[in-house]
């Protein structure tokens, strides 16, 4: 897990979607072969990987009224990049058991080989990136949801 501090330019914001699609269209074209059209990610029901991809902040400072809200980019299992945004409005910034966390629903990550990127967009203007190796991910074999810790 890697964190970079930095300001936020909308530059860098196209930046990041350009690298993202980039690295899915080098995917796509070795996932063509066992991707399924059901495998997209929708809140319509559509069959996904996981129902959930949890980050438990134990960084207290990242959510402590400094975070406006969490974007979370990631490979689709259709080789696509798929793009979230968290906040406390939509409820994916909330505390789970007393821990802070962001939660996105319904994912068709695949989380076994692909890096993702969680942007905490904090005030004045600053951010904080997170990136979730394969090896940082878990798996509640309990409801499927996968999960991550980040410390600071």
């Amino acid at each position: 897990m890697t964190l970079v501090h930095d300001s936020t330019s909308l530059l860098r914001r196209f930046s990041i979607m350009a690298i993202a699609l980039l690295l899915a269209s080098f995917m796509s074209l070795g996932l063509q072969q066992t991707a399924s059209a059901k495998t997209l990610d929708a809140p319509s029901g559509a069959p996904v990987n996981v129902p959930a991809a949890i980050l438990y902040v134990g960084c207290n400072a990242l959510l402590n009224g400094n975070t406006v809200s969490v974007d979370f980019y990631y490979i689709r299992l259709d080789g696509t990049v798929g793009g979230r945004t968290a906040t406390i409005d939509n409820g994916g910034l909330t505390s789970n058991s007393g821990a802070p966390t962001v939660q996105f629903y319904n994912v068709s990550i695949n989380y076994a080989a692909t890096n993702a990127l969680y942007e905490f967009n904090l005030a004045a203007n600053r951010y904080v990136d997170a990136y979730i190796y394969p090896s940082n991910w878990g798996r509640d074999a309990r409801n499927g949801n996968i999960f991550a810790t980040l410390e600071c």
